[in-house]
């Protein structure tokens, strides 16, 4: 849990940080929370059009 509490931390310090979104994502697909997962893909899909890369 400290690694994902280190990437939020990370992630709210620099919302545009594509790279920790992604790693928080994976973090929460290894330990089975698929609708966490979820909903930063979705937050990932805003940041990555906001930043013109879709």
């Amino acid at each position: 849990m400290r690694r994902r509490d280190a990437l939020r931390i990370l992630i709210a310090a620099d919302p545009l940080d594509t790279d920790s979104r992604e790693d928080l994502i994976r973090w929460h697909e290894l330990h089975g929370e698929h609708d966490l997962a979820e909903s930063e893909r979705a937050h990932l899909r805003e940041t990555r059009a906001a930043l013109g890369l879709d």
